[in-house]
C-alpha cells in the first residue's frame, strides 16, 4: 500500500466499506504513477488527493484514533514555506497529546515529536528518549502497537548511543559485543508482543539503522583502533547481510550503511571503497526493473526517503565524475542506467525544477553534508 495509517487508526475503520473504497481508489491510483520516481512523488505530496479520506477519517475515528490522527497529520503536513510558525502548531498538538490520559495517544506523541527532530544530539531527542523510555518501562505489562514498538527499540538503541558517545575509555570489540545482546533482548522482549511477520520485517528493517548509529557513536575508538574497527565493520556487514525482512534487497537504511563502508574505505585509500560504488549501483540497477518495488520500498519505511535516494544517487553520481578522472579506465555506469527523462534530470543534471516543492528542509540538510563531504573527496583526489 501507498498511504500509511498508524495500526490503531486503520484496524478501527478498515472493515468500513466507505473507506475500503476511499482508501482501495488512493492507492490504484498512485500504483498508475509508480514508473518515474519524480512524477510518484510529485504526486504522493498533493494534499489534494487526501481531502475525501481526511474528511472520512474526521467524521468517523474515536475521539482517542482522531488525536492521534491529528498528530500524525499535523506532523507530515509541515510547511517548509513557513516553517516556524508550521513547528509552533506541531509544538502545540505534540504537547497536548503528550498530556493526554490515554498512554497510547501519549506515546504517539513522542513517536511524531522523534520524527520532527533533526538533531540526534539535542536536549529534546535526548528528553524524548528518555520519557518515552520511562512510559515503555511503566507500562512493560501492556501490549501496544507494533509502530510504537518500533519507537521503543530506537529509544533502547539511542540511549545506549548517548552513553557511547560520551564514554571516554571504550574497548570497540566489547562494545559491539554489548550492542549485540542488547539489540537481541530488546528484540526478544518486542516479539513476545508481536511474534508476527508485520513486526519482525519492520524490527529487521530498523536494525540496519541502529547499526549505522552504532558505529557512529563509536567512530572516534573506530579511527584510533584500526584492526578492532575493520573486524567490527566485517561483524556488522554480516549482520546486515543476514537479516529478513520485507524489501531487504533494496531499502534506504541498506544504501546508507553501504555509503558509510564506501567513505571508511575512501578515508583509508583502500581499493575496496570502489567496489561499495559498484555495489549500490548493481543493487540500484537490478532493482529498476521493477519501480514499482522500489518505489513501496522507499515509502514503506518513511516518507522522505525517497528524496533522500535522489540526494544519494545525486552525490554516486560525483562520486563516478571523481573516479573517471582519477582512476584508469574507470567508466561512469549511474548515468547509463534507465531512469526516466525526468529523474535524469534530477539525478545527473541536478536540476530541482521539476520536484514541486517536496526537496523538503530536512533533504537539503542531507544534501548540504552530502556535498561537503563530496568536496572533502574531491579535495582528496583533486587537490
Amino acid at each position: 500500500m501507498h498511504i500509511f495509517l498508524p495500526e490503531l487508526i486503520y484496524n478501527e475503520i478498515k472493515e468500513n466499506d466507505k473507506f475500503k473504497s476511499i482508501y482501495n481508489s488512493l492507492n490504484d491510483f498512485f500504483d498508475t504513477k509508480t514508473k518515474c520516481l519524480i512524477d510518484y512523488n510529485n504526486e504522493i505530496n498533493n494534499d489534494d488527493y487526501y481531502k475525501d479520506l481526511n474528511d472520512f477519517l474526521k467524521k468517523n475515528l474515536s475521539e482517542k484514533n482522531n488525536k492521534i490522527w491529528n498528530c500524525f497529520k499535523v506532523c507530515v503536513d509541515f510547511d517548509e514555506k513557513d516553517s516556524n510558525k508550521d513547528w509552533e502548531k506541531i509544538r502545540e498538538v505534540i504537547d497536548s497529546c503528550k498530556k493526554d490520559d490515554d498512554l497510547e495517544v501519549k506515546l504517539y506523541a513522542y513517536y511524531m515529536e522523534m520524527a520532527n527532530t533533526a538533531d540526534h544530539e539535542s536536549e529534546k531527542w535526548i528528553e524524548n528518549v528518555e520519557e518515552s523510555l520511562k512510559l515503555f518501562d511503566q507500562n512493560k505489562d501492556k501490549v501496544f502497537d507494533t509502530r510504537l514498538y518500533t519507537k521503543f527499540y530506537w529509544d533502547v538503541h539511542e540511549k545506549n548511543n548517548f552513553y557511547l558517545k560520551n564514554k571516554k575509555e571504550k574497548d570497540l570489540i566489547d562494545e559491539f559485543k554489548n550492542y549485540q545482546k542488547l539489540d537481541l533482548e530488546t528484540k526478544d522482549f518486542i516479539f513476545s508482543k508481536h511474534n508476527d511477520t508485520y513486526t519482525k520485517d519492520i524490527i529487521n528493517h530498523k536494525t540496519i539503522y541502529t547499526a549505522i548509529q552504532f558505529w557512529h557513536a563509536n567512530l572516534n575508538s573506530a579511527e584510533n583502533d584500526q584492526k578492532s574497527a575493520e573486524y567490527v565493520l566485517k561483524k556488522l556487514d554480516d549482520k546486515i547481510a543476514n537479516l529478513d525482512f520485507k524489501y531487504n534487497s533494496f531499502n534506504m537504511h541498506l544504501m546508507e550503511w553501504l555509503w558509510l563502508n564506501f567513505k571508511w574505505h575512501l578515508d583509508r585509500d583502500n581499493i575496496l571503497a570502489v567496489d561499495v560504488v559498484e555495489i549500490m549501483i548493481q543493487i540500484v540497477e537490478e532493482t529498476l526493473k521493477n519501480k514499482n518495488y522500489m518505489i513501496r520500498s522507499l515509502r514503506h519505511h518513511n516518507f522522505n526517503y525517497i528524496s533522500n535516494f535522489l540526494i544519494l544517487m545525486q552525490n554516486l553520481n560525483e562520486v563516478e565524475k571523481i573516479f573517471e578522472k582519477v582512476l584508469v579506465n574507470y567508466e561512469r555506469k549511474l548515468n547509463k542506467l534507465n531512469w526516466t527523462e525526468k529523474e535524469y534530470k534530477v539525478i545527473i543534471d541536478n536540476d530541482l525544477s521539476i520536484t514541486n516543492n517536496w526537496w523538503n528542509e530536512r533533504s537539503r540538510t542531507l544534501n548540504n553534508y552530502k556535498e561537503n563531504m563530496i568536496s572533502s573527496i574531491k579535495n582528496k583526489f583533486l587537490g
